[in-house]
């Protein structure tokens, strides 16, 4: 399993703008993935997990396009995703340097075997 998460102020960021088009509480859909665990409840033993830092460059374009992939963008009333849109393009475009905007993520890879 190969899963890529999010972390620092690039998620941050994008999070609280969208908090201002979600009602309610932001679910954090990966809270309690645990994929280890996933593999030895079905059978799978020498579980070994590694994690390697990394970072994406978006450009504006590609990080709105990115952030109309998560999960929280289904959360957004369809009146007020092009008011979403405005604002996170503008998020972008504060945050970014000569165009692009930084994505740190972990890539957590997680192996198994099945005797």
């Amino acid at each position: 399993m190969v899963n890529k998460n999010d972390v620092g102020e690039f998620k941050d960021g994008y999070k609280a703008v969208l908090k201002n088009f979600i009602a309610g509480e932001l679910p954090d859909v990966k809270k309690n993935y645990k994929p280890s665990d996933i593999l030895f409840a079905n059978g799978f033993d020498n579980v070994c997990e590694r994690t390697f830092e990394t970072k994406e460059l978006l450009t504006i374009s590609q990080a709105i396009k990115y952030f109309q992939t998560v999960s929280l963008w289904n959360l957004i009333r369809q009146d007020k995703k092009s008011e979403a849109l405005l604002a996170l393009e503008k998020y972008c475009q504060n945050k970014s340097i000569h165009g692009h905007v930084e994505r740190r993520l972990n890539v957590v890879a997680v192996i198994g075997t099945k005797s």
